[in-house]
């Protein structure tokens, strides 16, 4: 090997090396995303790490090895695309970072960079005094990693950022006590005397005291049979968010339903939280949910009924006793509800938060489950119809006998606790 050769390949080698351990914003030809969720089940999105690890937050990362031309963060689960750092994946640029530069507008980080060329990175972190904050619905201001932190549990990747998006700016006080924005300030003066009066103008406590009453009352308010408990809505790193993530079906009492234990009264769904998030037990954090997103199942009569609903109805029916409802929830297990995701496919409450959890959050997913389309099967004459349909069409008995036959197996791959 010649002098030169060797010179050439050693100055080469740590670009190579940069580009493996920092995504390219063009993948390689030929890569496939790979969407993949908790469970390690299908996913309608990624999910970003978050605040802590580096790139966890969705941004134009400066570094060699990334082009920036589209912002990106590390995610979770190993969802996206694969790199010796970690996976990662494409993120909203609604929810990027913005600071206010000399002239009096908000830019992210590649647009310093694309208008101050070798010192964008310079000027952009020297404006960090003045980054974007925005107005939550507990009142307080938030830049948009933090408005993340407080969101993402309930609304997901995509929710958070459409919140962030419709929610009011940043108000402070004029030395006259009125609460103005950046825009207000600017109107009355030329914009470098506008940025020295917003640094120098006092931020309030509290921007709309009034908005979110109503969750930050439920939060504080004690349940029946807790008379003294408060919960704690916390996020994964102790900062306080809007609601409680649930653990899913790996875990024990992890998807929302009404759990049957002697330590419950069942009267509201709940389930184990992650992050201890909510009440606190022996046996770990929990919380209520949303009776809406909790697993339903076909009954005799033909109709959908939850695990509460089947206890109610056969505990007192006939004067059998309080377990023939568990044990009749129990055998139809192969009822269960099933509704049309987005990416067309059939899911059952589980498997539907576990493919758009990490898009729309806890409060997101169970929006959608309840305007989602119901289970459609094939017909011996070809179609698709559902339940209701093949009843109408063949009768009670005879509609069931022929709407179970053109399901799949009733062996379940997910986990639900009633």
């Amino acid at each position: 090997m010649s002098v030169l050769s060797f010179i050439v390949q050693i100055s080469v080698w740590p670009w190579k090396w940069l580009r493996q351990i920092a995504p390219a914003q063009t993948p390689y030809l030929g890569t496939v995303p790979n969407h993949v969720g908790e469970s390690g089940g299908l996913g309608s999105s990624c999910r970003c790490v978050g605040e802590g690890p580096m790139h966890g937050q969705c941004g134009f990362h400066f570094h060699f090895g990334s082009e920036e031309v589209q912002p990106w963060c590390r995610t979770q689960n190993g969802c996206g695309f694969s790199s010796p750092m970690g996976s990662w994946y494409y993120c909203n640029v609604r929810g990027v970072e913005r600071r206010r530069a000399e002239d009096g507008y908000l830019y992210n980080a590649k647009e310093f960079r694309d208008h101050h060329r070798g010192n964008g990175k310079a000027y952009y972190e020297a404006s960090m005094p003045l980054v974007e904050r925005r107005v939550a619905e507990d009142g307080h201001l938030y830049a948009a990693k933090e408005f993340r932190a407080f969101y993402v549990d309930a609304h997901g990747e995509q929710g958070w950022a459409e919140l962030w998006q419709a929610a009011g700016p940043e108000v402070r006080r004029t030395s006259a006590g009125l609460l103005r924005t950046f825009e207000d300030f600017w109107q009355l003066n030329d914009t470098r005397q506008a940025l020295v009066d917003w640094q120098a103008a006092e931020v309030p406590a509290s921007a709309a005291a009034s908005v979110g009453w109503l969750r930050r009352l439920w939060a504080i308010t004690p349940r029946p049979g807790h008379i003294d408990a408060k919960p704690e809505i916390v996020g994964e790193r102790g900062q306080l968010v809007s609601t409680c993530t649930c653990k899913g079906t790996t875990t024990t009492h992890g998807s929302c339903g009404f759990h049957f234990n002697l330590a419950s009264s069942e009267s509201e769904p709940w389930c184990r939280t992650k992050h201890g998030c909510g009440f606190h037990s022996v046996k770990g954090s929990w919380y209520y949910c949303d009776v809406k997103g909790v697993e339903r199942r076909h009954a005799d009569d033909g109709y959908f009924y939850h695990a509460k609903d089947f206890r109610d109805h056969y505990s007192g029916y006939q004067r059998r006793d309080r377990g023939e409802g568990k044990r009749m929830y129990d055998a139809s297990k192969c009822q269960v509800e099933r509704r049309q995701a987005s990416n067309g496919d059939s899911y059952t409450a589980a498997e539907f938060k576990s493919f758009h959890i990490d898009a729309l959050g806890e409060e997101g997913w169970v929006k959608l489950w309840s305007s989602a389309g119901p289970e459609r099967r094939s017909a011996a004459g070809g179609g698709l119809y559902t339940f209701e349909q093949f009843c109408k069409h063949s009768g009670a008995t005879e509609g069931r006998r022929l709407w179970d036959a053109a399901g799949s197996s009733c062996a379940r791959s997910d986990r639900v606790d009633i």
